[in-house]
């Protein structure tokens, strides 16, 4: 740490989903530079990050309160038991810094700094789009915050534009940490063969996220037999899919495979086996769309997986400055057929793409390089 006067008591708090790595990611980063971090979760799956923890995790768990996991949608009461438990935890001990891992943890992460006298940081993963929320959102900002994280530029001003009075803010996008392994690791061809006896010749065009409205996956589902011959579409689908959408999957089952989504630990080691990632995001209405920063985007760079993805601001950005990707309309069959031709019938084009997108992590895109002036400003100012 060499520089640093004092080491800094830190807890961060998240009412997480386990999609969500950074509460973990920023928490090891603290405790790497000699910092005390105590992590509180209040999830049905506590977070990982992408390496061995050394810091303190409180998890409170759906599954200590005997409540059902798979309903994200509890009663009432039970909620506000399952808050109160976690407010019981967290606010036992002393702290410095409290990080607010988004809107719904921020009251309770600025009554923990107010009672310690300590500085509040809000770390928004969401954009809040609700007008009553916004306004209570903008309120505790600029009572409480000390400084704010956000994950894409359009969206940072958004929050910060009505706000009294200046708030030190940094944009980290939604990367990896440094030290993906670049070789593949088979995990996903071998399941596709065994499975489903796909030929090592194949190609894998792969999505993986949550089922949402506006990832236009059936309708290119309904349209990948005018993709190449040897190009299958691979689904690694988290949370719940309906059922009409398992039945298209089905009928198209000669082209498509559904595969089982897997630990964020392993993930990478499934990224990796695919030629190209799609990153679909049409939705003009939904703020959190318009403008969002895709996790996946940065994890098929760290895999060096070239993409397609939708014309999106942060998204067409990531493709220019990493020369890594491509930006298409995302509701033409002709277009997605066409960047995917063009990129798998030219291998020397899509090594290249290749090599910029591994280099552009590296360099770039890295949780570690991007995290560390918002790390050094907390050193210093607070």
């Amino acid at each position: 740490m060499g520089h640093m006067a004092r080491k800094l008591r830190v807890k961060v708090l998240s009412f997480a989903y386990a999609r969500n790595r950074q509460a973990a990611d920023f928490s090891e980063l603290l405790s790497d530079r000699g910092h005390i971090v105590a992590l509180y979760e209040l999830d049905e799956v506590p977070n990982t990050g992408t390496r061995q923890k050394s810091y303190d995790r409180i998890a409170i768990r759906s599954d200590l309160l005997r409540l059902d996991k798979s309903n994200r949608n509890i009663p009432f009461v039970l909620g506000a038991f399952r808050r109160a438990l976690f407010l019981k935890h967290a606010l036992r001990g002393k702290c410095d810094v409290v990080v607010a891992i988004n809107y719904p943890i921020l009251s309770v992460a600025a009554t923990i700094a107010r009672l310690n006298r300590g500085k509040l940081v809000y770390y928004p993963l969401e954009l809040v789009e609700d007008a009553g929320m916004q306004k209570r959102e903008g309120w505790m900002c600029d009572r409480f915050c000390d400084m704010i994280i956000g994950v894409e530029p359009n969206r940072l001003t958004i929050l910060t534009e009505k706000l009294n009075q200046h708030i030190s803010s940094f944009v980290v996008p939604n990367a990896p940490r440094t030290g993906i392994p670049t070789e593949p690791g088979g995990r996903l061809i071998d399941y596709l063969r065994r499975e489903r006896g796909f030929s090592l010749t194949d190609r894998i065009v792969l999505y993986h996220g949550v089922h949402h409205k506006f990832a236009c996956l059936e309708n290119i589902v309904s349209h990948t037999r005018d993709w190449p011959t040897h190009v299958r579409l691979v689904l690694m689908i988290t949370g719940k899919i309906a059922e009409p959408f398992k039945r298209l999957i089905h009928e198209f089952r000669d082209k498509v495979a559904l595969v089982p989504p897997v630990k964020h630990e392993e993930l990478f080691e499934w990224v990796r086996d695919a030629s190209i990632g799609l990153l679909p995001y049409e939705d003009d209405v939904s703020l959190n769309v318009k403008y969002c920063s895709p996790q996946k985007m940065f994890d098929f760079l760290a895999c060096a997986v070239p993409f397609i993805g939708s014309k999106r601001p942060l998204i067409q950005e990531i493709a220019e400055k990493s020369r890594g990707g491509v930006c298409i309309d995302m509701t033409s069959d002709a277009d997605i057929a066409c960047a995917i031709t063009s990129m798998l019938s030219r291998p020397a084009v899509l090594k290249e793409l290749s090599q910029n997108a591994r280099n552009a992590y590296e360099v770039l895109y890295n949780y570690d390089a991007l995290m560390m002036p918002v790390i050094e400003y907390i050193e210093e100012y607070m």
